[in-house]
This record gives C-alpha cells, structure tokens and sequence, in this order.
C-alpha cells in the first residue's frame, strides 16, 4: 500500500489541475446558468459561476507560476466551491437531477486530492 501512496504523493498533477481549470472556466459557468433558471437560490448559484470563472483563471495563473502556495489556495478556492454547489443542489435535490450532483462530487474528488498532493509537496519541501 505505501508504494501506492508515495505514487500518488509523488505524481505530477500539473495536467490534473489544468483540466479542473478549463472546467472552471468553460463547463461550470455555463452549467450554473442553466440551473440558475430553475432553482430557487438563483442568486447564489450565479455567484458561483462568477466564482468559478475567477478561479478557473487564478488556477492557470498559479500553474504557469509554479508556485506551490497559490497552487494549494486555488485547490483550496475549488474544494469550497464545489462544497457550496454540492449544498445548494442538494438542499433543492428534487429538482436538480443526480448527474449535475455526481459531476461536482467528481469535481470534488479531484479538487481534495490535489489539496492533499500539494499540502505533502509543500510539507516534504519544508522538511529538507
């Protein structure tokens, strides 16, 4: 199991992280905005594709920096947001359909491993 662990600790998720980018920037706005329309926090979730936008763009900023601490608070920025999306579709479950659920649950999963990616990157770089 710990072969398994220090690859995943190890792994390069530069590609990982550009690919939840251009999800931020060009998938989740509009997907917002078409929920927008039938949900009764409206507001809300047009906050969260204006969210979604800025931190889509700060993630491409933070990865053409390489800056590991800006990388962490975009993946931290993520993990929120998707956190809020996943309340606000759940508190209206009925009618939002469980695909729109299960793809920021994804969403969600990939944002909590590259918090855990870069925090032990950041960790490992401070212990030498």
């Amino acid at each position: 199991m710990s072969k398994f662990t220090d690859r995943l600790k190890y792994a390069d998720i530069t590609s990982l992280e550009t690919y939840q980018s251009m999800i931020m920037l060009f998938v989740n706005p509009f997907q917002l905005l078409e929920a927008s329309h039938s949900h009764n926090d409206s507001v809300y979730i047009l906050n969260c594709a204006t969210a979604s936008v800025l931190i889509g763009i700060f993630t491409i900023f933070a990865i053409h920096k390489d800056c590991l601490g800006e990388k962490k608070l975009a993946a931290q920025m993520h993990l929120v947001l998707c956190v809020v999306i996943m309340c606000l579709l759940i508190k209206d479950l009925s009618e939002n359909p469980l695909t729109e659920l299960s793809f920021y649950s994804c969403q969600l999963i990939c944002s909590i491993f590259c918090y855990w990616r870069i925090s032990s990157e950041c960790f490992i770089r401070r212990k030498k």
